[in-house]
Parts: structure tokens; C-alpha cells; sequence
């Protein structure tokens, strides 16, 4: 920490002497803060943009669909791959919008 000294006319500030004993005083005295705080707010980046959300596109009529519980509607499937299908039916497809695989399938009764 630097140890400065300011008359009371002068505007700006005179660096005496490094004194690493005495920056704890500062720390306490918020001179520290306020510098690191001047430093970051001027080197900041500018924050990341958010991923634009995805549009739902509107399914054709004789698509298949399932229930996300997830979204609480009946959305179009994704088919996952090979390796991380299990043996039910139910894991074998994510929803298409959110991603989610607790998925409810609808199955057509024939008589």
C-alpha cells in the first residue's frame, strides 16, 4: 500500500512510500475498496448477452407428440442417441424445446 499525503490546497494526491504495515489501516478505512472499485468499473467488460429464447416452431397435424412436464404441454420429441437410450419406450426422446426427458407418450389403441 502507498502511503500519500495531500495538502489542503493541492487536488491531487503525492505518493511518499510503500509501507506494507499499514495496509490494513487503509483496508479498514475503505481507501482500498474504493480504488479496486474505480479500477473495476473502468476496465469492466460489458456483461455477456443472454442466448436468444428459443422460438417454438408449430408442429405439422400428424406429428407425434408427448406430454413435457417440464413446458405442461404436448411438444414435438427429439430421438437421443443410441448409447443413452434405456429399455422403456419413455427413454428414448427428449422434448424438443426444453430438453427434458420426463416424457409421457401417447399410444394409439387399435381395435
Amino acid at each position: 500500500m502507498w502511503v500519500v499525503t495531500r495538502k489542503s490546497n493541492q487536488k491531487q494526491w503525492d505518493i511518499v512510500k510503500s509501507d506494507p504495515k499499514r495496509r490494513h489501516i487503509a483496508e479498514d478505512a475503505g481507501m482500498v475498496q474504493a480504488e479496486s472499485r474505480q479500477a473495476v468499473s473502468q476496465n469492466a467488460c460489458p456483461a455477456p448477452m443472454p442466448p436468444p429464447p428459443k422460438v417454438r416452431r408449430i408442429p405439422v397435424p400428424d406429428e407425434p407428440l408427448a406430454f413435457c412436464a417440464k413446458c405442461g404441454d404436448w411438444t414435438p420429441m427429439l430421438w437421443l442417441p443410441k448409447e443413452e437410450r434405456g429399455h422403456a419406450v419413455e427413454t428414448w426422446f427428449e422434448c424438443e424445446y426444453c430438453g427434458c426427458r420426463e416424457l409421457q407418450l401417447r399410444y394409439i389403441v387399435r381395435s
